[in-house]
């Protein structure tokens, strides 16, 4: 991968992470070339009236999705990330927690030896440190998969991009707030933009085969068939984007 490739995926490593925004549900198919499932991922809706429990929904949502076409395309269940609602210890609130698969069994495994011979508990962050090479093989993963997938590195940026607008909408209610700072408005679609012109640039470079380039070229001519999206592209700074790339797009956006 390029350089610039390269610092555009690494913004997305795992990790546990207005106007209202919303999501349809994502579509789901079969591959005809492999056994692994093709999303199309949802198109962002922007509402006025939302709460902001109803956004924080939405974030999970993405999450939610984010997660499960990386537990479909990862390969090995140790890496399989699910969530779940939890009533956390001293408290009656539930809060959204993420669990990967192999601390999960690294605490049952902990759990049996303090039945069976009474060893001493680790905490969460002594079983992480034992398992650092874990999380890096998983960050590396993720990465690679994203590079080889566009379903994944896009529900990656939905990801990202709903929570950023999440923090800016509390930012905007309570603004007066001395615990909300300043936030400048988010970009809906630029890191959309930007991890696509990286996957057109490698493809250009020889870094992307023309077999990965196909399945990008065929999710975003699906996102760019939206009509949201298609304004959304009129009105980028094209000048922050190679004269190829924008061609590219432009040709996808007149048909």
């Amino acid at each position: 991968m390029t350089m610039k490739s390269k610092t555009v995926l690494l913004i997305f490593l795992f990790c546990f992470i207005c106007t209202g925004i919303t999501a349809k549900d994502a579509d789901k198919e079969t591959s005809a070339e492999s056994d692994t499932l093709e999303y199309t991922l949802p198109e962002i809706l922007v509402r006025g009236d939302n709460s902001m429990h109803s956004l924080k929904m939405e974030v999970i949502k993405a999450e939610e999705l984010k997660f499960e076409v990386f537990n479909n395309l990862n390969s090995t269940d140790d890496f399989d990330i699910t969530c779940e609602w939890r009533t956390l210890t001293g408290s009656r609130l539930k809060h959204w927690k993420c669990d990967v698969e192999y601390m999960r069994k690294a605490r049952a495994e902990s759990l049996s030896n303090w039945r069976m011979g009474g060893a001493p508990m680790p905490s969460d962050s002594q079983l992480a440190i034992r398992h650092a090479d874990k999380t890096r093989a998983l960050n590396k993963e993720m990465k690679a998969l994203a590079t080889r997938y566009p379903e994944m590195a896009i529900a990656m940026v939905n990801a990202h991009e709903m929570e950023q607008l999440y923090v800016y909408e509390n930012q905007k209610r309570y603004k007066d707030s001395i615990f909300v700072g300043k936030q400048p408005e988010p970009d809906l679609v630029l890191n959309k933009l930007v991890i696509w012109e990286a996957a057109f640039t490698d493809h250009k470079n020889g870094a992307i085969s023309d077999e990965i380039w196909k399945r990008w070229d065929s999710t975003y001519k699906k996102i760019f068939s939206i009509k949201s999206y298609r304004r959304m592209w009129k009105k980028a700074n094209h000048k922050k984007y190679r004269e190829d790339f924008v061609a590219y797009v432009n040709e996808i956006i007149s048909k």
